[in-house]
């Protein structure tokens, strides 16, 4: 299993995220443990399967050609909203802006352990497969086929019973759904955590279709969809999902 490793270099960004790491760690599953190391550790060691959770501070002053070929997979953190643009060109797998939410940092790195267990050709329950690039994902419908989407086309899943459905866009004016041969937690596991977000025990949304809700999101979220126009948000989620929102403004 891949180790959870934070990067300390002492200052507040990585101290306040230290706290928030403590206060979940008993709920992330799919990590060895969290282990801590100074900085001065990074560029004499070989990293694989750990995810390393490095400060904007720290990327900046590692960034340099070769480096991050040897740390593939890792996370930034830090205090700026260009953080979420540069931890993007730097193909980080997940960032996260102060203040640190419990919530919202869970979700993210249940993700990426997740994805840190797959191969890129893999196959869930022998049905699901994702694309090694998160470009598009093959599901089986409920009626036996295969179908690949696109998932900048997925607007959102809807768990309604036993039964998922899958809301996307055909064409650019044509918005459908397609009942799905997999349950919804399954799926929320499959995708981007930075792309997608559990509003509530029966929907998972893509973000980038979610329609601007002024200063606080209310109790129901519009999306941009004639098939699926609104979806309920969750009160306990209010919080984790504003602050997600932010990054997309």
């Amino acid at each position: 299993m891949p180790k959870l490793v934070l990067i300390d270099d002492g200052m507040e960004s990585l101290s306040n995220i230290l706290f928030v790491l403590e206060s979940i760690k008993d709920r992330i599953f799919g990590f060895e443990d969290l282990s801590i190391i100074t900085r001065t550790d990074i560029p004499h060691r070989v990293w694989s399967q750990d995810l390393l959770i490095l400060s904007f501070l720290q990327f900046s002053r590692f960034n340099v050609p070769g480096f991050f070929d040897q740390i593939p997979h890792w996370m930034m953190v830090g205090p700026d909203r260009s953080l979420a643009y540069t931890a993007y060109k730097a193909q980080a797998l997940q960032y996260c802006l102060m203040p640190y939410d419990a919530a919202e940092l869970l979700h993210a790195l249940r993700g990426i352990a997740h994805r840190l267990q797959l191969d890129p050709n893999i196959r869930f329950s022998g049905t699901h497969t994702v694309d090694p690039l998160l470009s598009e994902i093959t599901l089986k419908t409920n009626k036996g086929k295969f179908t690949t989407f696109a998932i900048k086309d997925i607007v959102a899943f809807e768990a309604n019973g036993d039964i998922c459905y899958l809301v996307y866009y055909e064409n650019p004016s044509v918005c459908r759904r397609v009942s799905l041969d997999i349950n919804l937690a399954s799926v929320e596991m499959m995708l981007p955590s930075q792309l997608f977000f559990r509003v509530h025990r029966s929907y998972l949304v893509h973000l980038a279709y979610v329609l601007p809700y002024g200063a606080y999101p209310k109790d129901v979220l519009a999306l941009e969809c004639t098939a699926l126009p609104e979806v309920p948000l969750s009160r306990r989620k209010k919080l984790s999902f504003h602050n997600v929102m932010k990054l997309f403004e």
